[in-house]
């Protein structure tokens, strides 16, 4: 994301580009912008769940995975000690 912003930084300031098209571009730089925060505030809600799941936290140590791919698997996964799991046989 990083180089799209400088990218776009570079174009605003670039006179040989038409002045609609550089305040097109300025736009798209603002959005970049917002996008990132918001990102690294989901980045951050995501490592803070990460490090409050006991799971997530074993997983990361055992496996040695990235805490968001930690945090997905046990999204996905869920926790098994809620309730029956797809495996458990009927009676």
């Amino acid at each position: 994301m990083c180089k799209v912003v400088s990218l776009l930084d570079r174009i605003a300031i670039d006179l040989a580009i038409p002045a609609l098209a550089r305040e097109l571009f300025a736009s798209h730089v603002m959005e970049y912008r917002h996008l990132d925060e918001q990102l690294d505030e989901i980045d951050g809600k995501l490592m803070k769940w990460h490090r409050a799941n006991e799971c997530s936290c074993i997983i990361d140590a055992v496996w040695e995975l990235a805490s968001p791919s930690c945090a997905r698997i046990v999204a996905k996964t869920g926790d098994k000690g809620c309730g029956p799991s797809d495996r458990t046989p009927r009676r």
